[in-house]
């Protein structure tokens, strides 16, 4: 049997169950490979995640009980850039077996023996569950008679109350008094028999040693923190900048050109004065016909004022008056 994903074509392959027992149309729940980094089976309700086993620890000898397929079947495990599979055989080929998914979302293995045997079921117990105990929430089923959730230490129920009525679905929060429990120096907390964390939603480095881990973690603190600094020192730099140029031109003033336009005054004269200094627009004049009309040519003595150094000064110079 084989379940998994061909990536070239998109082929998929994988179990649904019943809509009951007497019934053999499509039922709501699946159990299929999901393709993430490290991938992993799922079993869902419709689009829902009901419970998982990441696909590599399927054959993993050192794996929970739950997370291995029984005697009856051997487990292959393939994942490359053209697709990725579990394809189970029966490990003697002269029993008779099967593999599905009962209408209740159980995986299960039956070997005929005469009738047919249940040899494995999972989930086992409720910590099969998925998110069973909710964020940062631990689960152990080998507490006999007691909730079978607990948190992470440094951690406590984010709802007491309703975990006193065994829904721990709301998960767990860090204890006040242990906000800061990693100031005098980073380290981890041996907890045994847990699941990895969903590879869909987390990234695992399976070759990683711890020392490599902590050494990873203060570089990409080291990053963070520069990325912080020049994301709040950039725009306080913009700002000064503008400031300073603002002043700069402040304290210049106009400029030259400017204040020259300003002080620019264009002559007026009346048609007496024009007629008279083209001696009645006289042919005589005329220098040629532009757009607008004649141009003529005339002298004009003028009596200007030089306020800028106090003088006055005659003299004549000649235009072009059209």
């Amino acid at each position: 049997m084989k379940l998994g994903l061909d990536r070239r074509t998109g082929l998929e392959w994988f179990l649904t169950t019943w809509k009951s027992r007497d019934d053999p149309g499509t039922g709501e729940y699946s159990y299929r490979v999901e393709p993430s980094e490290l991938p992993q089976l799922v079993m869902f309700k419709g689009s829902i995640r009901v419970w998982r086993i990441p696909a590599w620890l399927a054959r993993h000898p050192s794996a929970k009980p739950e997370a291995t397929p029984s005697f009856m079947f051997n487990g292959t495990y393939v994942n490359n850039s053209d697709e990725v599979y579990m394809f189970y055989t029966l490990s003697n080929a002269s029993n008779v077996g099967r593999m599905f998914v009962d209408e209740l979302g159980y995986l299960k293995q039956m070997l005929w023996v005469g009738r047919w045997a249940e040899f494995y079921s999972i989930p086992r117990d409720q910590c099969g569950v998925y998110g069973r105990c909710g964020v940062y929430g631990y689960c152990n089923s080998n507490v006999a008679g007691e909730f079978e959730c607990t948190c992470l230490p440094g951690y406590e129920p984010r709802l007491p109350e309703d975990w006193y009525l065994r829904n721990a679905s709301g998960g767990c929060i860090k204890k006040r008094e242990t906000l800061s429990m990693c100031g005098n120096g980073e380290g981890f907390v041996k907890v045994a028999y847990v699941n990895i964390p969903d590879t869909s939603k987390a990234r695992v480095w399976m070759s990683q040693s711890v020392p490599q881990h902590m050494d990873s973690r203060r570089l990409n603190g080291k990053m963070v923190a520069v990325v912080v600094t020049a994301a709040v020192l950039t725009p306080i730099l913009i700002i000064t900048l503008v400031c300073w140029l603002v002043m700069k031109k402040r304290r210049r003033g106009p400029d030259i050109q400017d204040r020259d336009e300003e002080n620019v005054e264009l002559p007026i004269f009346d048609m007496v004065t024009i007629a008279g200094a083209t001696n009645n627009f006289s042919d005589s004049n005329k220098i040629g016909e532009g757009g607008f009309g004649s141009v003529y040519k005339v002298i004009l003595f003028l009596i200007e004022s030089i306020k800028r150094i106090g003088t006055r000064a005659k003299g004549w110079r000649p235009m072009k008056l059209s």
